[in-house]
């Protein structure tokens, strides 16, 4: 049985916490069973899928083609726009609906190219901020745990 390293109770929770979350494509930055307790990983999950599908994360994720934890394409809204990975992974595939002429930036009509500007958070720069920290304070943990006891973050 461990202690939770945020909460500091006694945890024996199976779950296993990825410091940088899994829907970035991380599957082996992890902490070990139980550091986490399932009461913390849950407040935690509310922050991050509002970070991840609410912000310009969600169209990183989709661009790299990286999946979801439940093996789908990233897909969220972010300053009026739908974003959506391609259904088979595919780097560089994505479906975007709702452009207009703000977010369209140097079209050129010889290549049928242009920039698509997309805003960086819609209203979720705190749950952008707490997921970032969270990330910070379990790489500590896992880096340099001798650092980590030695600090309050209360």
């Amino acid at each position: 049985m461990c202690k939770c390293i945020f909460c500091k109770l006694r945890s024996n929770e199976k779950v296993i916490e990825h410091i940088i979350p899994e829907s970035f494509g991380n599957k082996e930055y992890i902490l070990k069973n139980g550091l986490v307790c399932n009461e913390c990983n849950n407040r935690f999950s509310k922050f991050e899928t509002t970070a991840l599908s609410n912000t310009v994360f969600v169209m990183e994720r989709a661009r790299f083609g990286i999946e979801s934890k439940k093996g789908k394409s990233a897909k969220g809204k972010v300053g009026g726009l739908s974003i959506e990975g391609d259904k088979d992974l595919r780097p560089e595939i994505i479906s975007i609906k709702g452009l207009n002429t703000g977010n369209v930036k140097n079209f050129d009509p010889k290549t049928k190219t242009f920039q698509i500007i997309v805003p960086t958070f819609d209203k979720s720069e705190v749950a952008t901020s707490k997921m970032l920290l969270k990330i910070g304070m379990e790489a500590i943990f896992k880096s340099r745990i001798h650092v980590f006891l030695l600090s309050d973050f209360k």
